[in-house]
């Protein structure tokens, strides 16, 4: 699986980097042409490039990041400060989307160690999944629930205390066949779009971490994503 994964690696960033020349080029050339003529800063055309772009940006982006096996910069890490900022970055789109919000954050909650950027590309992940579900989903209302807590994990591979983050949604959830698959590379349950490179990249992130990371699917409906990190020895 390991080798598996660092040919995929290697073929993506490939990929990515014949990609980004182009797609810079035309950029740059989208941005010149709606300076230069400002009838075309309102053209639809225009508009429409420049969106597709966007997503084969972020596209490139996410392979990029799949490919790079950067290790995490471990220093003490204060969870509920990160889902805070995580949310205020992603609260255009989520409110965008009418979608309401429920912190349940617990209070003096101990610090991991950790590589914020990595854990924070984590959570926007899994919080961009679950709007994405939401989206998709039934008509009615949206919501999208955070908690964080601790617990102790008591196995022989995790024996020490952990924090528990869970984001959960009441969307349309995941097909219960594309479960055991959601962690693959490139797999996508959405039949809208999707890379199906997100939750890969998280799952490494998490492991890398030595985390856990699980999705399950909600008794009513919509699914559950599960983040275990183990607290700060210090």
């Amino acid at each position: 699986q390991q080798e598996r994964i660092s040919a995929i690696g290697e073929i993506t960033a490939g990929i990515a980097h014949e990609v980004g020349t182009p797609l810079n080029i035309i950029s740059a050339n989208i941005e010149f042409l709606t300076r230069a003529d400002k009838n075309l800063r309102n053209n639809e055309e225009i508009a429409a490039i420049r969106e597709q772009t966007s997503n084969i940006t972020q596209l490139v982006n996410q392979l990029l990041d799949f490919s790079r096996e950067r290790p995490p910069e471990f220093t003490p890490v204060n969870i509920n400060d990160l889902i805070e900022k995580t949310i205020g970055l992603l609260n255009h789109q989520l409110h965008g989307s009418d979608i309401k919000i429920r912190l349940n954050l617990a209070p003096y909650l101990p610090t991991v160690d950790g590589d914020a950027s990595q854990i924070q590309q984590v959570l926007f992940n899994l919080i961009t999944n679950a709007r994405q579900a939401m989206e998709n989903g039934e008509n009615g209302e949206k919501m999208l629930r955070i908690v964080t807590d601790t617990a102790f994990l008591p196995t022989e591979t995790y024996r020490r205390p952990h924090i528990v983050i869970t984001i959960s949604d009441n969307g349309r959830g995941i097909p219960e066949d594309a479960l055991p698959n959601v962690f693959n590379p490139f797999f996508t349950a959405n039949k809208e779009g999707g890379t199906g490179l997100g939750l890969a990249i998280s799952h490494r992130i998490v492991q890398r971490h030595l985390g856990l990371l699980a999705i399950e699917n909600n008794r009513t409906d919509g699914a559950t994503a599960t983040v275990r990190l183990p607290l700060s020895q210090s």
